[in-house]
C-alpha cells in the first residue's frame, strides 16, 4: 500500500466519523448540501429532504434536468439520500454512485457532467 492510498483511505474515513457525528443523517446531508455548492434557497427547496426526495427522483434526469446544474444537484442529492436511507451505503459511497449515475443518465442524453 502507498501512503497516498493511506492518506485517501484516512480521508475517506475520517469524513464518514464526521457525518456520523451528526445527531440525524439530514444533518449531515444538509452540509453536503452546502460543500455541493447549494445556496440558501436551493436548500430550503430541498429539505426536509426525506419529504422531498421522491419528488425529486421522479422526475429523473433527462435532457432538461441535465442541463440545468441545480436540477443536476438535486437529483444527485436525492439518489444519494435514497441510498443511504433505503440502501444503507455510507454517506461518501452514496454521494459517488449518485454522481455516477447521474453522468451516466446524462451522457445518455449527450449531456457531459
Amino acid at each position: 500500500m502507498t501512503e497516498e492510498y493511506d492518506a485517501n483511505e484516512y480521508c475517506s474515513v475520517a469524513f464518514e466519523e464526521v457525518f456520523n457525528l451528526c445527531q440525524n443523517p439530514e444533518d449531515s446531508f444538509r452540509q453536503v448540501a452546502v460543500l455541493m455548492g447549494f445556496n440558501p434557497m436551493n436548500i430550503n427547496e430541498m429539505f426536509p429532504i426525506e419529504e422531498r426526495y421522491k419528488e425529486v427522483l421522479e422526475n429523473d434526469l433527462g435532457d432538461a434536468e441535465c442541463s440545468n446544474i441545480n436540477a443536476v444537484h438535486n437529483w444527485v442529492l436525492a439518489r444519494a439520500w435514497q441510498l443511504h436511507s433505503e440502501d444503507g451505503e455510507a454517506v461518501l459511497d452514496a454521494i459517488k454512485i449518485a454522481w455516477k449515475e447521474a453522468r451516466e443518465k446524462c451522457s445518455d442524453s449527450g449531456m457531459w457532467i
